[in-house]
This record gives C-alpha cells, sequence and structure tokens, in this order.
C-alpha cells in the first residue's frame, strides 16, 4: 500500500530538518554555541509539533510555508546555516517539489 503524501512529506521533514538537529553532538561546539543549539532544538521541536499534528496534507503545508517564512524574518535560518545546519529554506525546497510531484500543491 502506498504512503499517504502527507505521510512523505513528514518523513521528508523527519529526515532533512528534524532528525538532523535532534542528532547533532553538541561537544563540537563551543560553549557559546551550544547554548544556540539548546534554544535552536527547542524552536524547531516546536514546529515538528505543529507538523506533526496537521490534519491534512494542506494545513501540513501551510504550517511548513508559515514557519517556513517566519523562519527567515526572525533569523532562525540564518543561525541554522551559521552552525551549518540544515535550514528551513532548504528543507522547504525539497517540501515543495514533492508536494508539487504528488499534487498537494501546484508547481
Amino acid at each position: 500500500m502506498p504512503e499517504l503524501p502527507k505521510t512523505q512529506l513528514i518523513e521528508l521533514l523527519e529526515r532533512q530538518l528534524f532528525q538532523p538537529l535532534r542528532d547533532i553532538n553538541p561537544d563540537r561546539f563551543s560553549p557559546f554555541q551550544r547554548a544556540d543549539i539548546d534554544q535552536l532544538k527547542a524552536e524547531i521541536a516546536s514546529i515538528a509539533t505543529r507538523v506533526h499534528v496537521a490534519e491534512s496534507e494542506m494545513q501540513l503545508v501551510q504550517v511548513f510555508h508559515e514557519a517556513s517564512d517566519n523562519s527567515a524574518e526572525s533569523g532562525l535560518d540564518a543561525r541554522l546555516s551559521g552552525l551549518d545546519l540544515p535550514t528551513l529554506a532548504e528543507a522547504r525546497y525539497h517540501f515543495d517539489m514533492l508536494a508539487a510531484e504528488m499534487s498537494v500543491i501546484r508547481s
């Protein structure tokens, strides 16, 4: 049985964005950066929670697009990039490609 589009989209975000931050080894960063990593983990965990509770593919797209738009404005993506971590903008590119391929959104 093929996976539902919502499941595939969430799995993509887990692989490309959420899990890499959860798995990060803080010992490879300076003490100053470690404090930021804890904050980044909390911010990304909040996004992951909203993504996982989305009730439909369209709601999932809306939730992730809002988070992605806000991440650029709030500096979240810049902070992630500064630590050589995946950004929401990078994940959004792949997310939108998959969503379009599954006809969840128009390309």
